[in-house]
């Protein structure tokens, strides 16, 4: 079962949502891995 990476409120979403594009696309991409690989597999750059 893999994980799942949920937003605390719509509050969140919103400024989730605000960011620029790049700082957008760096987030989700570590969202994906953290759902495919766990976040127990995951380390500081």
């Amino acid at each position: 079962m893999g994980w799942v990476v949920e937003a605390l409120n719509a509050t969140v979403r919103t400024e989730i949502d605000a960011l620029p594009g790049d700082m957008k696309a760096k987030f989700l991409r570590i969202v994906e891995m953290i759902q495919t690989s766990g976040l127990e597999r995951m380390r500081e750059p």
